[in-house]
């Protein structure tokens, strides 16, 4: 069946295929400048994923342009001796049960002593606590020697100045590629105070500083976390580098 030709006001006929044509070229001339250079940026993006080769420096590379925290988990080997390293794999998980994770790359020296652990602690770091990340990110003997750490539940050590520390029971453990993901319940926390300090930030290969309180932008009362979870007005504001060891 052949289609039905359209018809203009005046009753002469148009062809549907210029007639599409000519509405995109309009709405290309009346198109925002915003949304012009969004259109500009995808077919970059698609011309960058066409041609790029997507390696393990490049992957490597787009993960940095995350910005992430920085941790050191500690725990006490099966002979007693404290075991530390750096991560800024660490994540939330659950609420109920609370539940939060990290990965350790399966050629650490320490991935066998990590695996038989029964309990652990996550040590959230502030920003003047970068000597710490990095004598934790290196490779050495004794990385707790001369180091003031608190004796913390099951003998962990924790550290002093740290925003947060999670004290964790081994919950369970995935496998993640080159890595192992370590799932761990939490069962006793302690935070900083007063609240608000600033973390250490890495960023693109390198540590970071936040912008002061007073430049931090603050979401509106009704938007979404990134989890979803709609926040009222009452609920408030919403390492080659040293993290990657892990």
């Amino acid at each position: 069946m052949r289609p039905l030709p359209l018809a203009a006001a005046g009753g002469s006929r148009l062809d549907p295929v210029r007639e599409l044509s000519a509405e995109n070229l309009a709405r290309r001339e009346t198109r925002s400048p915003a949304t012009v250079s969004t259109h500009r940026n995808t077919a970059a993006i698609m011309r960058d994923m066409q041609n790029a080769p997507f390696d393990q420096i490049r992957f490597r590379e787009a993960l940095g342009r995350f910005p992430t925290g920085v941790a050191v988990v500690t725990a006490c080997a099966a002979d007693g001796e404290p075991i530390g390293m750096t991560i800024n794999s660490f994540s939330s998980v659950s609420l109920d049960p609370p539940l939060v994770l990290f990965s350790i790359a399966r050629r650490a020296k320490s991935f066998a002593a990590w695996q038989a652990v029964s309990h652990y602690a996550v040590n959230v770091l502030a920003e003047d606590q970068e000597a710490l990340s990095n004598r934790f990110a290196k490779a050495g003997p004794d990385r707790f020697a001369d180091l003031a750490v608190e004796a913390g539940p099951h003998g962990l050590p924790l550290f002093r100045g740290a925003l947060a520390v999670l004290v964790c029971e081994a919950h369970a453990r995935y496998d993640g590629g080159d890595h192992e993901i370590f799932l761990g319940r939490v069962t006793a926390l302690s935070t900083a105070e007063p609240a608000g300090g600033a973390p250490l930030v890495f960023f693109s290969g390198r540590y970071r500083r936040l912008a002061a309180s007073g430049q931090a932008h603050v979401a509106p009362g009704d938007s979404l976390s990134p989890r979803g979870i709609r926040r009222s007005a009452a609920d408030g504001e919403s390492g080659g580098s040293a993290p990657a060891t892990s």
